[in-house]
């Protein structure tokens, strides 16, 4: 998920999770210099769409549509948000496509910037900001939405740099906007509803096209889900399994902190077939607020059979998607015949971004994951751990 670097000019003093404190929008900057306005003068930052949608009056209409876009998210592996792509562009959508293109949100977004436009004299017009807006990475994360009572009003933000603190703009009766610093915790986040403005580390063009059916990209990334793994399953049934599965994940921590966003997992597998050049099996996965520490069950296949004798490795990287500069990184792969002696160790490299954290590099080795060995004594597959204990993995192996 990309981070928002927002420096505050007012100290927050206080460690009650719902003690807030009210700043202007003048007292927000962003290092990068995406928020530092005081109207929508630059419209695509999280500060002004944080601004646009806490305006907006949420009725029961609006309440639901974002309810639902949420969950249709969900099921395709997206996590638990809903994206402005999606609410202005409903006929266009890769989820769930329609053309009827009534949509409460987005007319109410409409209505809403074009008072604003009229008030603050916004250059702008709406075609062009809603035109970017929906080209746009940018979403709702509505963390713990299931425990929403169906009742209570969102608070709308975007999170503070460490994401410990939401920052929710608010209407004042001059017509100027304030800031409330709320001070939040998981807890906080499971009994009160929280509309985060995000961006995507994705861009839209690279999800697959869900709605018809489809959890490949033109990448050739796999999007988890459970709904994805029942699919292939099913289509499965009839055909062998062969080769190496990842089995099972589980994720203890969302590797953004407390509310900055769900962690956008990347699976890059790599093997060195005929040991020239290297290919590489890759799947997308975002942790969800509510899977925290459960076993999930992955059944992807990485490997259709190792079948290359002299290859004696393959390689696992396990990447959370931050954004920033492009890097490489490396993993060093065995090739040959240990019987002879004959083995060479060749460098394989993979792409990562500078703010990305690397959750798991590791190089397998052929004779730990398709023997006997990868079993513990109870016939399960053994669990493997990635940095700080906060992951770990299953594989299994099908002669």
């Amino acid at each position: 998920m990309k981070l928002f670097k927002v420096l505050t000019m007012v100290a927050f003093a206080g460690s009650i999770v719902s003690c807030s404190k009210e700043m202007s929008t003048e007292d927000i900057q962003q290092i990068n210099g995406k928020v530092e306005t005081k109207s929508i003068s630059n419209p695509l930052n999280v500060l002004e769409i944080s601004k646009l949608v806490s305006y907006i009056e949420k009725d029961d209409a609006i309440l639901e549509e974002v309810r639902t876009g949420v969950e249709r998210s969900l099921k395709y592996g997206l996590g638990e948000t809903y994206r402005f792509n999606d609410i202005l562009e409903p006929q266009e959508s890769k989820l769930v496509r329609t053309l009827d293109l009534s949509s409460s949100f987005a007319d109410a977004l409409k209505n809403t910037y074009s008072n604003l436009r009229e008030e603050q004299s916004i250059a702008m017009s709406n075609d062009d900001f809603f035109t970017i807006l929906g080209n746009s990475n940018f979403m709702i994360r509505w963390p713990y939405f299931e425990n929403w009572n169906g009742v209570d009003k969102p608070i709308v933000g975007f999170a503070s740099e460490d994401g410990t603190e939401l920052y929710s703009p608010k209407l004042n009766l001059n017509g100027t906007f304030s800031i409330d610093t709320i001070l939040v915790s998981d807890e906080y986040l499971k009994e009160n509803p929280v509309w985060l403005i995000t961006e995507s580390s994705l861009s839209y063009d690279e999800l697959p096209d869900f709605e018809n059916g489809e959890f490949v990209n033109k990448n050739g990334t796999f999007f988890y889900s459970d709904y994805a793994v029942e699919k292939r399953k099913s289509k499965r049934t009839t055909l062998e399994r062969k080769g190496l599965y990842i089995e099972n994940i589980c994720f203890k921590e969302t590797y953004e902190s407390a509310i900055k966003g769900n962690g956008e997992i990347e699976f890059l597998w790599q093997s060195l077939p005929n040991g020239i050049g290297r290919s590489q099996n890759i799947m997308h996965y975002t942790i969800t607020s509510g899977k925290l520490n459960d076993e999930l069950q992955v059944d992807w296949s990485v490997s259709n059979a190792w079948t290359d004798n002299q290859e004696l490795d393959n390689g696992l990287v396990v990447l959370e998607k931050d954004g920033g500069k492009d890097k490489t990184g490396v993993q060093h792969l065995r090739y040959g015949n240990l019987l002879s002696g004959n083995v060479r160790t060749i460098e394989v490299s993979f792409s990562y971004e500078k703010r990305d954290e690397i959750i798991m590099n590791y190089g397998w080795g052929k004779d730990l994951l398709c023997t006997d060995s990868n079993i513990a004594g109870d016939g399960k597959p053994k669990k493997y751990y990635g940095l700080h204990d906060n992951f770990w993995i299953t594989f299994r192996f099908y002669e």
